[in-house]
């Protein structure tokens, strides 16, 4: 599937830069080596914040409102 994404945006590409050659712009199609190529850069997840201690109230209707898991 990464494979057919990367020719179909090839063949895009390759169709801009034909389009944009019409009007008189040149667009630089190679690849640049492999030491000049920005690395990726992935941030760090912050942690999730814990939940809040649920709320104990005298409720009578809080029992039927539950929802019960099967």
């Amino acid at each position: 599937m990464q494979t057919l994404l990367e020719i179909i945006a090839t063949i895009v590409v390759w169709a801009a830069s034909l389009v944009s050659s019409h009007l008189g712009l040149e667009v630089d199609l190679t690849r640049p080596p492999a030491a000049e190529r920005p690395a990726v850069q992935r941030t760090a997840q912050e942690p999730e914040e814990t939940a809040a201690a649920p709320v104990v109230e005298d409720c009578p209707e809080a029992e039927r409102a539950r929802i019960r898991r099967v």
